[in-house]
């Protein structure tokens, strides 16, 4: 058992905020057993071991529900949209992950860095390779960052090198389910065609046959994320009235189904989005980089569509998923809406847990929940040190770290009631 103090600030899961500026946290067997003033806690638990914190602020470890495992290293390369991105330097890139050592290297870097950055669970896009994906998956388990990963699948305008044909994806996508799914506890499978262009309909129908067989697993892919490329969708699946129709053919749409972007959409697709309780993933760095458009926002909540929150690297420019909020809300600003502290830090704690379905395990600092949280040191950081001198409500705080905080003012994350970052 734990006692973990500092100024603790999170959401519960009725939206309030829950700040203790002298508070602790309590935990044992990897949960949340007692939330509240420093002094009260401390005294109900005298046997725990003490951690002093103590002008730290304790949050919740953020969800990134979308990003590329092999595109780590090609993060900030310059001057591509969509489509130019993926042939001049994704492609090229993945095909390095069919040697085992690169893939090594790059999942130590990347979930490192992740955690470096207060991340404490991804969702990721593996390459097309059975091996990288697999060493993704035992790189998490042993450095403890809670993973959800998919191999990609495709089968079509991509280099020979990371084609799979539907039949060996399937038999590759079922060996990688048991191996890895639900066996580490923090680790699951989502099922992962990287987006219509790139998969046959035959693949697609693979997709389809394994979601029948596998209903609990989690689908992603990309959506509507640029005009191009919603225009090469259609000249591909002339029988289909929309992108989105494409993919709800095949049956891969519903409550465990998480579309990247989502910057295009028509009235017509919200209400498809609405009736199939498909979940959204806001990229905004990566929308910005790519110079793919200004997610609508308001358009999701009006239809009470569910939006996580995703970095997106490498397209994504920035792992500290503050930096990445920040992007959020200028986004939309530029669109005439503001998004209050409150809303953009609930995107990437509570919002992504629920996208997830572990709203129940994750996102929130509260009795019952799982415990990953990051540690925030603002005297590590000079600019935010300077800004946290003076008076500031929850609000404030959450919002300076939001325009100031990255990976230098991160003291230290604890994944699963473990330190593993200091």
């Amino acid at each position: 058992m734990k006692v973990l103090m500092g100024e603790v600030i999170s959401l519960n899961r009725d939206d309030h905020w829950v700040h203790f500026p002298d508070g602790a946290i309590c935990w044992d067997n990897e949960v949340i057993v007692d939330i509240g003033l420093r002094s009260e806690v401390v005294a109900r638990y005298t046997d725990a071991t003490i951690i002093d914190k103590s002008g730290c602020l304790i949050l919740p470890g953020f969800i990134d529900c979308h990003l590329h495992f092999p595109q780590y290293e090609i993060m900030g390369s310059y001057g591509e949209e969509l489509l130019g991105w993926l042939n001049k330097y994704t492609f090229p890139e993945e095909i390095s992950f069919n040697q085992q050592d690169k893939a090594e290297k790059v999942a130590r870097n990347l979930i490192n860095n992740m955690l470096s950055n207060g991340t404490t669970c991804g969702v990721f896009f593996s390459s097309s390779s059975y091996k990288a994906t697999q060493v993704l998956f035992k790189n998490l388990a042993t450095l403890g960052l809670r993973g959800v990963v998919g191999k990609v699948a495709m089968d079509r305008f991509s280099p020979e090198e990371l084609i799979v044909l539907p039949e060996d994806e399937y038999t590759q996508t079922k060996q990688l389910i048991s191996e890895f799914h639900n066996k580490e506890g923090r680790l699951t499978y989502a099922l992962t065609p990287r987006f219509a262009p790139t998969c046959t309909e035959a693949l697609l129908e693979v997709t389809q046959k394994l979601r029948a067989e596998f209903p609990d697993l989690l689908l992603q892919t990309h959506y509507a994320e640029n005009k191009a490329e919603i225009e090469w969708v259609q000249e591909l699946f002339p029988q289909h009235k929309s992108y989105l129709e494409v993919y709800n053919h095949y049956d891969l749409l519903g409550d465990k189904t998480l579309l990247a972007h989502c910057i295009h959409v028509e009235d017509e697709d919200l209400k498809l989005l609405q009736k199939t309780k498909s979940k959204v993933v806001h990229c905004p760095t990566s929308n910005l980089f790519l110079g793919s458009g200004l997610f609508p926002y308001e358009r999701f909540d009006e239809y009470s569509i569910d939006v996580g929150f995703g970095s997106d690297i490498g397209a994504g420019t920035k792992l500290s998923i503050w930096s990445n909020l920040l992007s959020a809300y200028e986004i939309q600003k530029m669109r005439g809406k503001s998004l209050s502290p409150k809303e953009l830090f609930k995107l990437a704690t509570l919002d992504s847990a629920k996208i997830l379905g572990m709203q129940n395990k994750i996102g929130a600092l509260e009795e019952g929940m799982q415990v990953d949280l990051q540690i925030i040191d603002p005297k590590k950081h000079k600019l935010l040190n300077d800004r946290f001198t003076r008076e500031l409500s929850v609000e404030e705080k959450v919002f300076s770290l939001i325009s100031l905080c990255d990976d230098r003012a991160t003291d230290s994350v604890v994944v699963a009631g473990e330190f593993v970052c200091y």
